[in-house]
């Protein structure tokens, strides 16, 4: 049986510098399962294969950091995306987002 966890994650998102100078900081919940759960969910469910990995880091709840091995996996024919973080000790990956429209960013000046 698969265990399924609530992984509560703090981001703090940083104003412009032309305006307030404190963080506005929100709280974020999750889903989490295995590692091979998800994977496989992704990929039978949303046909969403692993496209960009890197190990990162992130700031959780109680003012911690955490490491973690980041994924995108993304449907090539939708363009549907999820991104994960994989904590590979724990043999659990929690969602962090998901969307439509993946696309690379283009650099012609007009980008943010």
């Amino acid at each position: 049986m698969l265990r399924q966890l609530a992984f509560v994650l703090l981001f703090g998102v940083i104003s412009s510098p032309l305006h307030a100078q404190q963080a506005l900081k929100m709280m974020l919940e999750t889903d989490c399962n295995t590692i091979p759960a998800l994977r496989n969910y992704l990929a039978e469910e949303h046909g969403e294969l692993a496209f960009t990995s890197a190990p990162g880091v992130f700031k959780r709840f109680d003012g911690e950091f955490s490491e973690g091995l980041f994924r995108t996996y993304v449907n090539p024919q939708t363009y549907t995306f999820t991104i994960t973080v994989e904590f590979i000790d724990d043999n659990v990956a929690c969602v962090i987002g998901m969307g439509e429209d993946f696309a690379p960013v283009i650099r012609d000046g007009t980008d943010t």
